[in-house]
């Protein structure tokens, strides 16, 4: 009786335990943050009635397993979701090792072999080539033994190129293979016993048959983007083109193949929470001052009592990752979201784990611009055309180096900085070769005075601006009269009506309207009187 219960309850657990089953899923869309991707793998398959303990594997060895989400779809239930790292033993690793090395010294002694082959070869035709004399110096050869003799010569140098030829190729085809095999044993997989992928063991209930979707939502590390702008001007007075770009890689260990691709500037690793304030309690310190290292300062750092010693500052840089790929603009949807923007590629796309850097277009946008010439001649005789964005922060972009175009001509780069507090942007493109512009002292108007106790120096200046251009233009110049911080010298400064002077700073500042091939000139001009047995630091310039 006991036997046949036994059997009972045996058959009934067998009913009643999980089956195990492996599924493969795909990935279907993966979202990049700055540091970081969000990655969505899904399957549909037949689900049999009972209890199923599934398993998926093959997920990136960096997956953040603590944040791993399963959902589904039809009906059944999910109990349970346990994921994993799969870790490679050092049994495995010295087997793989041992194997290797055996077929790289198999590789090496071919490698041997031919290279001695092509040594003889290359002996025996330098041997021919150097001993080709045809007869003695009085003794004269045949018609027919000459053309004999040519034939065997010509024979024996083909048959010889043609084998060094074939050696070299085989040499060629050892020395990939042998790199191969030496780039495959410094494979990380192989080199410890870290985890070589994550896999994940889902339990399910179904009471009938039904078709079933898993969904696996998680992050990984090694992968990443950054933004990058092209700013481009056909010419003065046309809206600035702005493009924007994303610098993509990933080196997570899985392709991305044929998938929905979006980029968010959001930081799922940075705490959401908002700072709060402690108390701040002042208190006596120790005299025995401690200085930190990287500080630089006429007073020295100071640290409690229980402080550390010595406190060292590092600096982090930044690595390139790889070469640049460029692809085609791709239609995009941007979302901007409250606390962060996401830009959505409509067309599918593949990211491979290589470690490359490929450069995607997201947006493009025209921006209307207020364009202007700026000069300060007495630093440089030139003027620079600047493109003045106005509302620019409502454009959905983010913060990043941008490549600055003028008339089809690379002008240089700037940064966009979207934490400015400025409504517009000001973007330098360069000095503009067709504004002149000089600064002239005015001599006649420029002297020295000399009083009982004091003198008096003069300068008067002139500054001429000439457009050559086929547009009128707006010119902003700028000089500067000097100030004084003693008590013992005075400046006047004489500052025409259409000049605009800051006593604070010493600007002065015009801003002109010249038509093609227009010329204006202005004036000013100032005193400085200090006493006569002193000297300042006044020049002409």
């Amino acid at each position: 009786m006991r036997i046949r219960i036994l059997v009972v309850l045996l058959c009934i657990a067998h009913y009643v335990s999980a089956t195990e089953r492996i599924i493969d899923t795909k990935i279907s869309q993966v979202t990049l943050f700055p540091s970081g991707a969000q990655v969505i793998r899904q399957t549909n398959f037949q689900l049999e009635p009972g209890k199923t303990r599934l398993l998926i594997k093959g997920l990136s060895p960096y997956t953040d397993l603590s944040g791993l989400q399963v959902s589904g779809e039809g009906s059944f239930s999910i109990l349970s979701v346990n994921p994993q790292y799969d870790y490679i033993s050092q049994d495995e690793i010295d087997k793989h090792n041992t194997e290797l090395q055996k077929l790289i010294e198999l590789q090496k002694l071919k490698l041997e072999d031919e290279q001695n082959r092509l040594s003889i070869s290359t002996e025996k035709l330098s041997f021919l080539r150097d001993n080709h004399i045809i007869g003695g110096k009085e003794q004269a050869l045949s018609p027919e033994s000459f053309r004999l003799y040519t034939e065997q010569y010509h024979s024996a140098i083909e048959k010889l190129s043609t084998e060094q030829l074939s050696l070299k190729r085989n040499i060629k085809k050892i020395e990939e293979e042998l790199n191969r095999l030496k780039q495959q044993a410094n494979d990380p997989e192989y080199t410890n016993t870290g985890a070589r992928s994550a896999m994940v063991f889902i339990e399910v209930s179904s009471k009938s048959a039904t078709l079933a979707k898993i969904r696996l939502s998680y992050l990984v590390s090694q992968a990443g983007w950054e933004p990058a702008y092209d700013l481009r001007i056909e010419k003065i007075g046309e809206p600035v083109e702005l493009v924007m770009r994303a610098i993509a890689w990933q080196q997570t260990n899985e392709d991305w193949n044929d998938i929905k691709l979006g980029f968010s500037s959001a930081q799922p690793n940075q705490s959401g929470n908002a700072p709060e304030l402690n108390p701040f309690y002042l208190q006596i310190i120790n005299s025995n001052n401690i200085r930190i290292r990287g500080v630089s300062s006429m007073a020295p750092a100071v640290l409690e009592d229980n402080a550390m010693n010595e406190v060292v500052v590092v600096g982090y840089g930044t690595q390139k990752k790889g070469k640049m790929l460029k692809t085609e603009a791709l239609d995009v949807m941007v979302d901007e979201q409250k606390t962060a923007l996401e830009y959505h590629i409509d067309i599918p796309y593949t990211l491979r784990s290589d470690n490359n850097r490929q450069t995607i277009e997201i947006a493009h946008y025209e921006m209307p611009a207020v364009y202007e010439h700026r000069a300060i001649p007495k630093l440089e005789k030139a003027a620079f055309l600047i493109a003045r964005i106005p509302n620019w922060t409502t454009y959905p972009i983010l913060n990043g180096e941008a490549t600055l175009y003028f008339d089809n001509t690379l002008v240089g780069k700037t940064s966009i900085d979207t934490q400015s507090t400025e409504d517009t942007l000001n973007l330098s493109l360069g000095r503009d070769s067709k504004v002149l512009i000089t600064r002239e002292k005015q001599k006649e108007y420029s002297q020295r005075r000399i009083l009982s106790s004091t003198q008096t120096d003069s300068r008067q200046w002139k500054l001429t601006v000439k457009n050559n251009r086929k547009e009128a233009i707006k010119m902003v110049i700028s000089d500067q009269i000097p100030l004084t911080s003693s008590s013992t010298i005075e400046v006047k400064a004489n500052t025409p009506k259409d000049s605009q002077y800051n006593e604070k700073t010493g600007e002065v500042k015009w801003e002109i309207q010249l038509e093609p091939s227009d010329k204006k000139e202005v004036q000013f001009s100032y005193e400085v009187k200090y006493p006569k047995d002193q000297k300042i630091n006044l020049t002409d310039k």
